[in-house]
């Protein structure tokens, strides 16, 4: 009887019985022990928002699954509950199965699937291995604190601590270096341990390029891979110009003029001072260190107090009143100015100060730069050197 039946029906026939499945879909699948009936999230990691992609309720035997069509290769988290979510990377047609106990404190899953994925599961269990390690650190110090001896075991906990945190960076920087042609990397790079960046882009430029000299050539449309690029275009940029400042004020410069209100509002230039030798103190009231050095600064202004030394100092607060209030307390005796517009202001870039307080700059009686530093000890060595080859010149002349 099938002789009878067209020969394109029983093409169709056979055909809608294949189970079908959408052009690119992604599945990650698996069992998740002792998360029965929880609600199981795949979070998508754009690069400016975070979109909920599906969600599952795990079932009795720990089993889920979760699918999505990526536009793009991209970082998503598997979350539940409070627990600590899974990051993941997804491309069309991944398939991605875990399996993971949620019962235990170690938080460690096995995950089979693409190798991006992989790099991040062996990331985040060295640093499960990391945390743990610290928290055994802190538990000898805690127990040891009615010591006599404590100072010591504080030192070398604090070298352990310090030697653990350095291996882990190291260990970080040798999985992207050896996998700079997978997306991960990007994720790597920008990884945060105690509150505190592992790798900030001025500091480690060439590990920033290097993965991004890759990258934007494999994802050339990608978004985490354009962000990246242009993060990294920026940050070229940006030493370029602190090279530039750099020349503008090194040693041997004409220092720039800086001309800015006093207390009174009166405007007082550094050339004002031309004849004597200046220190330029750049500081701030809400910087600790700063107010520490200024301690320093003022028993060394009174040592000099016969010399023709002067002290112009440029208060980066962006608020007036906390700025009056911190020389008022602190019965600073040398000329106070504000740059109200704070770091971002034309004297932070002018400067190159980027950040650092407090930040000295040593002036001779010509106006020529001595000494750039942001170290209290330089800056003193550095005016008792001018001082001195100031009196050996007046009795040559003498």
């Amino acid at each position: 009887m099938l002789k009878h039946i067209p020969v394109l029906f029983l093409f169709m026939l056979l055909f809608s019985c294949v189970p079908q499945t959408e052009p690119g879909l992604a599945v990650v699948s698996g069992i998740y022990t002792g998360a029965e009936g929880n609600i199981l999230k795949l979070v998508e990691l754009q690069t400016q928002r975070v979109i909920i992609i599906d969600s599952v309720k795990v079932d009795q035997s720990g089993n889920f699954e979760l699918s999505t069509v990526p536009a793009e290769k991209c970082f998503y988290l598997l979350q539940l509950n409070n627990h600590q979510p899974i990051t993941i990377v997804l491309d069309k047609y991944d398939t991605i199965n875990i399996v993971m106990d949620t019962s235990t404190i170690s938080q460690f899953y096995h995950l089979e699937g693409n190798i991006d994925s992989k790099l991040l599961k062996a990331y985040y269990l060295k640093t499960g291995q990391l945390k743990s390690a610290i928290d055994s650190l802190r538990n000898v110090l805690f127990d040891n604190q009615h010591l006599r001896g404590f100072h010591e075991i504080k030192h070398k906990i604090d070298i352990d601590l310090e030697n653990l945190l350095d291996d882990h960076k190291n260990f970080t920087k040798e999985l992207i270096h050896n996998n700079k042609e997978e997306l991960a990397t990007i994720l790597l790079i920008n990884q945060t341990f105690a509150g505190e960046q592992l790798f900030k882009i001025d500091d480690a430029l060439d590990l920033f390029l290097e993965i991004d000299t890759v990258l934007i050539k494999k994802f050339p449309g990608n978004s985490h891979a354009k962000e990246h690029h242009t993060r990294v275009n920026i940050a070229i940029e940006r030493k370029a110009e602190q090279e530039k400042a750099k020349l503008r004020v090194s040693k041997g410069k004409v220092f720039p003029e800086i001309n800015l209100p006093d207390v009174n509002g009166n405007q007082i230039k550094v050339s004002d001072f031309k004849g004597k030798n200046v220190i330029v103190f750049f500081w701030a009231s809400w910087s600790p260190e700063c107010r520490a050095d200024l301690q320093q600064l003022k028993k060394l202004y009174r040592d000099c107090e016969n010399e023709t030394v002067e002290i112009y100092a440029v208060s980066l607060d962006v608020k007036e009143k906390y700025w009056k209030s911190a020389i008022e307390i602190e019965e600073t005796k040398w000329i106070n100015v504000l740059d109200i517009y704070g770091m971002n202001g034309s004297i932070g870039k002018l400067f190159n100060l980027n950040g650092k307080l407090p930040y000295f700059y040593l002036i001779d009686k010509d106006g020529i730069i001595h000494t750039g530093t942001d170290d209290f000890t330089i800056l003193k060595n550095g005016l008792n050197k001018l001082i001195s080859s100031s009196k050996n010149n007046s009795k040559v002349k003498g």
